[in-house]
């Protein structure tokens, strides 16, 4: 069997998202060989190594296999299959935590953080989704992937962002889009003049624009963002299902 650290490393030079989950896939029986539900009888590192680098590579795909279908993107049918393929794969990762070697599932560091990522995921608490990913003791070999899902999560974000409010304070999209560390413990708490500043200036550089008077950021709606370019944020493009999306901004 091939390293963990050797299949992950080629991610995103050589292989893609969906690729990784499939080389992940393949190999799982295989790795379910080291433990049992009483013991781990192989390697720690391992282990812990390949059922987080599988989680992320799963949510990961959710967000970005909606590129297939940029064709159709205009359709109705494109938006059924967003709704569907990023619901199917957060689901596969939901499952996969039930899977994680039961002794290392609520022992283990990077697997406890990949379970709350899911849950922060899939309750929509964007501050806590980055404060998970910025914060946690993710192991070298597996930075690739959070990188890569933190910077696809804000592009995200942001693009919802800029169709679901007409105007918000600097505050509520920096919860949403986590350019600044939040303030203090609570995570609902706002942030100092020197972050609205910061928010202000990374925003105005999108194009929104930022009303003084009021306080207010007034997002800039672009007619279409799903052209293929790269994320402003880093590497990756707009390709969240905004359908799941709009739906869960508009309804909290």
């Amino acid at each position: 069997m091939e390293s963990i650290s050797g299949i992950v490393s080629k991610f995103p030079h050589t292989i893609s998202a969906w690729n990784l989950v499939e080389l992940l896939a393949d190999i799982e029986p295989e790795v379910a060989l080291q433990f049992t539900e009483a013991e781990v009888t192989g390697d720690l590192a391992l282990l812990s190594q390949y059922y987080s680098s599988y989680l992320l590579a799963l949510i990961i795909t959710g967000d970005l296999y909606v590129k297939v279908y940029a064709e159709i993107r205009n359709t109705e049918s494109f938006k059924s299959h967003q709704l569907l393929i990023v619901l199917f794969y957060r689901n596969e990762a939901r499952f996969l935590t039930h899977r994680f070697p039961p002794t290392l599932s609520d022992t283990d560091e990077v697997l406890i953080s990949c379970k709350n990522l899911l849950r922060a995921v899939w309750s929509k608490q964007n501050p806590l989704v980055y404060q998970i990913l910025e914060g946690s003791p993710w192991p070298d070999p597996i930075r690739p992937l959070v990188r890569s899902y933190l910077e696809n999560f804000r592009e995200n974000s942001f693009n919802l962002l800029s169709r679901a409010y007409t105007s918000l304070p600097p505050s509520l999209a920096n919860q949403y889009l986590g350019l600044t560390p939040q303030k203090g413990d609570n995570l609902a708490n706002g942030i100092d003049a020197s972050s609205d500043a910061l928010v202000v200036k990374q925003l105005t550089s999108r194009g929104w624009k930022w009303d003084a008077p009021s306080g207010l950021l007034l997002p800039f709606k672009p007619e279409n963002t799903a052209k293929g370019d790269a994320a402003p944020w880093g590497s990756s493009g707009d390709t969240m299902g905004r359908l799941v999306g709009l739906v869960g901004f508009l309804s909290e």
